[in-house]
């Protein structure tokens, strides 16, 4: 999703109509802009949640399935991709 998906509200119109805009945001994204540019993205609490658990990175293998372990095993790099230095 980007942020051209999102609805798009001026700071002074969420504050006269919070309400509504709350009800807005639970069905998708609101960006509340302010002197023109975008400050807050206002969202459903279900959304936050879902957005947040993307945000943990395994950090152990035991964290990883079967499928990717096998990924990270049988991977192949090819020169272009290695880092040069």
């Amino acid at each position: 999703m980007d942020i051209e998906d999102f609805a798009i509200a001026p700071f002074g119109d969420v504050s006269q109509r919070f309400g509504f805009y709350c009800d807005r945001a639970t069905v998708r994204p609101v960006v509340i802009e302010r002197d023109g540019a975008p400050g807050v993205v206002m969202m459903s609490a279900s959304e936050y949640e879902r957005l947040a658990r993307l945000d943990h990175v395994a950090l152990l293998p035991s964290e990883l399935d079967q499928a990717d372990l096998a990924a990270l095993r049988d991977a192949v790099v090819t020169v272009r991709q290695r880092p040069s230095g």
